[in-house]
């Protein structure tokens, strides 16, 4: 389904990402899917923090397009020094869920996910 920016606006914490330290996150609005796992926090300043319980977490830029949100970061899997680019799709289906797609090891993923506070 094709959305403008303001119908995700539910999903993005009216304030900036800038400094790690003085943000807690468990205050803030996330979505999340704990089935594969993955958590992420979007901010109004286009940038987002996300968390791979298995992977690792680091902060990346968003954007939209086309009706869905474009998210973007380069992570770096310290235990064996493997940087991965990292590009999700977040977007609504007509039934008014939120959905995750990208591409992993398995292939392509389309994981629906939640709003969470």
């Amino acid at each position: 389904q094709v959305a403008p920016l303001e119908t995700y606006n539910s999903l993005i914490n009216e304030k900036n990402l800038n400094d790690l330290n003085v943000i807690d996150f468990n205050d803030d609005i996330s979505i999340i899917n704990q089935d594969y796992p993955i958590e992420i926090w979007l901010y109004e300043n286009n940038k987002y923090y996300y968390d791979l319980p298995n992977l690792g977490s680091g902060i990346g830029t968003w954007s939209h397009s086309e009706g869905q949100l474009l998210l973007n970061n380069d992570h770096l899997i310290e235990s064996i020094g493997l940087r991965i680019d990292m590009d999700y799709q977040l977007f609504f289906n007509g039934e008014e869920k939120t959905y995750l797609e990208f591409s992993d090891r398995f292939g392509k993923q389309n994981l629906e996910v939640k709003p969470t506070r």
